[in-house]
């Protein structure tokens, strides 16, 4: 790709890139090139033309590089914020804010459950590698699920770095499926909260799944 742009020196060039590269970016992020040293003029007009379509052709690759960046939730550099964002439609809080997770793992319909959590100790332990020495049910489940195999490796080597309270432990079935807000597939609550611009939530959820803002039927 070349583009040829008109200038009587190499000043010129420099004043006219920044609008150059943000009509390429196409984006509303402002990528910014620290200026380069400065050359003494150069012998021949066909010179000059390589040494310019050379140099464009580098800010473009770097360019692409940044937006990719950018695409990729990698932030350079924004002239927005959050709440133009919002105004406009482009970003918004996500499902993550309720952890929402799809179900992993082989033994779906415990998905979710101290049962099928790498930190329960299984049920010869029936504890939690971070809840210390409490007993905890296969049928619990906490806000720091993760799923994996069980852990009683770990029994007798419980730390108590969290309170249930902080946890939010709970003794119930806290996948979709037993959820208030569930109705074929749909999250009701995700729904509602649509309706206010600040959220961007998907609003399909998995039978299955679960997040934080579960409550049971």
């Amino acid at each position: 790709m070349k583009i040829h742009v008109e200038a009587d020196s190499q000043e010129e060039f420099d004043l006219k890139r920044p609008d150059l590269v943000k009509a390429l970016a196409g984006s509303k992020h402002e990528v910014v090139f620290k200026p380069s040293p400065k050359r003494s003029e150069l012998p021949a007009q066909n010179q000059m033309v390589e040494y310019w379509d050379k140099k464009l052709n580098a800010m473009i690759k770097n360019l692409k590089k940044e937006i990719e960046e950018v695409l990729r939730g990698v932030v350079v550099k924004s002239d927005t914020t959050d709440s133009d964002q919002f105004q406009n439609g482009t970003d918004g809080i996500d499902r993550s804010a309720f952890i929402y997770m799809d179900p992993k793992g082989k033994d779906k319909k415990n998905f979710a459950q101290c049962k099928t959590c790498m930190m329960w100790t299984g049920p010869k332990g029936q504890t939690c590698t971070i809840h210390g020495k409490l007993k905890i049910k296969a049928s619990a489940s906490c806000a720091l699920y993760v799923n994996g195999p069980n852990h009683d490796d770990m029994i007798g080597k419980e730390m108590k770095a969290v309170e249930p309270e902080t946890s939010g432990l709970i003794d119930a079935s806290v996948r979709c499926e037993n959820c208030k807000w569930f109705d074929n597939g749909v999250c009701v609550l995700f729904q509602k909260l649509n309706e206010d611009t600040a959220w961007n939530l998907d609003e399909k959820v998995h039978a299955q799944g679960c997040c934080n803002a579960w409550e049971s039927k």
